[in-house]
């Protein structure tokens, strides 16, 4: 098979605190970077894979990661294969079933009976359902349906909006997601009016609760929320000033994801100062989700 003489691909790690300012900058000063994605690792370090229209020099990455991390780290540069990437992606994109919800692509079998058929296609928005944060929170969301809860919802952080449209076609009931990357926010809404929810799912770009639209239907009954550690801590007094409390069997819940399993317990210790108590855990592989109630 021969070789995209167009697509190159480096890897590099970067502690946590410099992974946003290299994703930025490598984005912003490098005319070649087709995308750059960042993936945390367990231990802490992120993986950033940056993709390159024509082969850059290795002069020239050092030369831009030099001017944005104190230090330069190694990294690898490899040629990509000529490959049908969309084809081979959605060969990779196999169906995801969480208690009773069933994610799926356009090409894939449908869903068997007795589940709610959520249909995500892979795109530029964050999330088609694969990953085990996603899972724990549906898991964690049909858990909750089961006993039943008080609206209004709000998904923070809903990138492709699944957990959104979950929720709508559960319950045929409103929600309002948000996030801060506009492409993420539209296809989010396109998602919903493709599954049949698109009068029930509003999805807006915002940071956290700051939007008059979220801020609005507070007090909250739900929130979902799958994000990363650092975020999670910083949101817990929003999250406690923009949701109902009540006790035990009463007071609003939160679904908190995006969490490694050794975060898990700075997490719960910052909600639980809150007035927030664990409801349970859905610990897959290294993630955690965590259902809280207030």
């Amino acid at each position: 098979m021969t070789a995209d003489p167009n697509l190159w691909q480096a890897v590099f790690r970067v502690p946590q605190a410099d992974a946003d300012s290299a994703t930025d900058w490598l984005t912003e000063t490098h005319p070649d970077v087709l995308s750059v994605s960042a993936f945390e690792e367990i231990g802490g370090d992120y993986a950033l894979t940056v993709l390159f229209g024509d082969e850059p020099s290795r002069e020239s990455i050092d030369a831009v990661l030099a001017e944005a991390l104190d230090d330069v780290p190694g990294y690898s540069l490899e040629q990509l294969r000529n490959e049908d990437w969309v084809k081979r992606g959605l060969e990779d994109l196999k169906p995801v079933r969480a208690g009773r919800f069933h994610i799926h692509g356009s090409h894939d079998a449908p869903a068997p009976g007795g589940t709610h058929s959520l249909l995500i296609e892979a795109g530029e928005a964050f999330g088609t359902g694969q990953h085990p944060t996603t899972t724990g929170c549906l898991l964690a969301l049909d858990d909750l349906l089961k006993r039943g809860l008080d609206g209004p919802v709000f998904d923070l952080g809903c990138g492709t909006g699944i957990l959104s449209i979950a929720y709508a076609r559960a319950t045929r009931l409103p929600v309002i997601g948000g996030d801060i990357d506009a492409p993420s926010v539209d296809f989010a809404n396109a998602a919903a009016r493709a599954n049949g929810v698109g009068p029930l799912v509003d999805a807006v770009e915002a940071t956290g609760f700051q939007h008059n639209a979220i801020r609005e239907q507070a007090p909250f009954g739900l929130v979902m929320a799958n994000v990363l550690a650092g975020p999670l801590i910083s949101l817990a007094p929003d999250m406690r000033r923009f949701t109902r409390g009540g006790g035990p069997g009463f007071g609003s819940h939160v679904i908190l994801s995006g969490l490694l399993r050794h975060q898990s317990r700075a997490v719960e210790a910052t909600y639980r100062g809150q007035g927030f108590c664990v409801v349970q855990r859905y610990p897959i592989g290294e993630w955690m989700t965590l259902l809280l109630q207030r």
